[in-house]
């Protein structure tokens, strides 16, 4: 078995993004991150790895996510969460996006061949659901039925 951690301060995602070929994010990010992983061929070790990392994001946008009209690139004053990686997927989980409209809990899963299915919920009623890809996201405006409250004798 084969254990890591480490931390990345001040990463710039834009020049992670070129590195890639994408051109679909920007910001700084800081994240302290944990992995672990077996086996003695690059298959086994693939196969087998498992990671995750507290991150925060800070002045970020994304430029192919707009959640409403006109269809401006979503800015993030901040995100932090956790990403979490096994079976070839991404976990978002204790997601919190702040944008000038408001603050998101974030969570979802981002497939290793770039499919998401992401969710932004703020204040219990409205709602984004993000499908697609990274290159090509398909955001949707989800209702959130009002929770009411009633006694009963």
């Amino acid at each position: 078995m084969f254990r890591g951690d480490g931390s990345l301060e001040h990463l710039s995602v834009a020049q992670l993004d070129a590195g890639m070929g994408n051109d679909w994010a920007s910001g700084t990010v800081a994240m302290h991150y944990r992995a672990k992983s077996g086996g003695w061929t690059r298959k086994e070790l693939e196969s087998s790895l498992a990671a995750d990392a507290d991150f925060d994001l800070f002045d970020g946008m994304l430029r192919n996510v707009s959640l409403g009209l006109p269809a401006n690139p979503l800015r993030a004053r901040r995100f932090s969460g956790t990403l979490g990686f096994k079976n070839d997927t991404f976990t978002i989980s204790a997601g919190k996006l702040q944008t000038p409209s408001g603050i998101y809990q974030v969570s979802g899963t981002a497939l290793i061949d770039k499919k998401l299915n992401i969710t932004l919920v703020r204040d219990g009623s409205h709602a984004f659901e993000i499908t697609g890809t990274l290159g090509t996201p398909k955001v949707v405006v989800v209702s959130r039925p009002q929770t009411q409250a009633a006694l009963t004798k």
